[in-house]
């Protein structure tokens, strides 16, 4: 769940402020849980299982004594995501059940979109930290497919997220006789790895050859300088400092 900036009012429904620590630190989701029973309650606190890390916990399995794969899914690292969800009230078949499985197993990253501030009964999200779902999608091009259309319609798709703020976009390979990085800036335009030089995305593209490919690579946003252009940020791009060595 992460930091969460409001929480539910129990009175009001309405979601107020979770105001920050000293150091500027939110509180984790807690939810009170109570047990026991009618006449001895006892009040607990549990923490809220994570969503975007259910892909790792799936090899957890109750059917053997150990089970070396995957997490459990309560607080204390039990159940499995099947029972878990058959616990939820409503759930009346396996079917049911599969189809809410099937559906948190579709989370892809960094796409939810956020809770609107002015919206009261909707709490509003922190910036996810997940990478996105098409990090690391691939495209080479190598003078046999410049034109393919399919492969023209999914560069247009990781131009037009990298345009959005989704992702990151980074291009290598040889360019002008001598292997080089690109990172992608905006508005089909490429900074390479020598300062003050940029192309674009067609131009490098149809540039492509064998022998002489070009990869474009979808990064993590706000890792494509590193990534692409210089490799340990000191402000001297990665072609320039090859010169300079």
């Amino acid at each position: 769940m992460g930091d969460i900036t409001r929480f539910p009012d129990a009175g009001s429904g309405i979601f107020v402020d979770n105001v920050p620590g000293a150091k500027g630190e939110r509180n984790l989701m807690i939810t009170g849980l109570r047990f026991g029973e009618p006449n001895q309650v006892t009040p607990v606190t549990a923490k809220v299982p994570q969503l975007r890390n259910l892909y790792d916990k799936r090899g957890f399995t109750l059917k053997v004594p150990r089970s070396l794969s995957g997490f459990g899914f309560l607080q204390d690292g039990s159940d499995t995501l099947d029972k878990f969800i058959s616990r939820f009230r409503g759930i009346v078949n396996d079917q049911e059940s599969s189809d809410i499985i099937s559906f948190l197993m579709t989370f892809s990253g960094s796409d939810l979109p956020m809770g609107s501030l002015t919206t009261l009964t909707e709490p509003p999200g922190t910036l996810s930290k997940d990478a996105h779902a098409a990090v690391g999608k691939q495209i080479t091009f190598d003078g046999t497919n410049n034109l393919d259309p399919d492969l023209l319609a999914r560069l247009g798709d990781m131009t037009g997220m990298a345009d959005a703020g989704k992702i990151g976009l980074v291009a290598n390979g040889i360019w002008q006789a001598n292997r080089r990085g690109f990172a992608y800036t905006g508005a089909s335009v490429l900074q390479s790895d020598h300062a003050g030089e940029t192309t674009t995305v067609d131009a490098l593209r149809t540039a492509a050859a064998s022998g002489a490919e070009i990869t474009f690579t979808v990064v993590p946003k706000g890792s494509e300088t590193r990534i692409g252009i210089d490799r340990d940020l000191d402000g001297i791009l990665d072609f320039d400092d090859r010169i300079i060595r």
